[in-house]
């Protein structure tokens, strides 16, 4: 059990997807107010991120950050199905043949 509400908590964790890197600060308050700082790729978490914050505090000023660096040498080269392209430009032609307001 957590007696103190002044903290401060950091944690790295490297993988071969990258690096990503937690910091936590809490104070005294009388209320739960949390502030939630997440980089762009990571704020589809935040929601949860919340509720694993909410379950384990009951009062304080939180803030909670997140930063991600990925690996820079990671292949980013989109490959394309061609074969499935095709399907799908074919099914859209044929969709717009039967609902030709659609399309529109």
């Amino acid at each position: 059990m957590i007696y103190s509400m002044t903290a401060f908590a950091r944690l790295q964790q490297q993988g071969d997807w990258g690096t990503l890197v937690c910091e936590m600060r809490s104070i005294n308050h009388r209320y739960l107010e949390m502030s939630v700082y997440l980089p762009e790729t990571l704020r589809i978490f935040e929601p949860a991120l919340r509720e694993q914050i909410r379950a384990a505090l009951k009062r304080g000023k939180v803030e909670c950050s997140f930063r991600y660096q990925p690996v820079n040498d990671v292949d980013h080269t989109l490959n394309i199905n061609n074969d499935l392209v095709q399907a799908l430009c074919c099914a859209c032609e044929n969709i717009a043949k039967l609902m030709p307001a659609a399309a529109a």
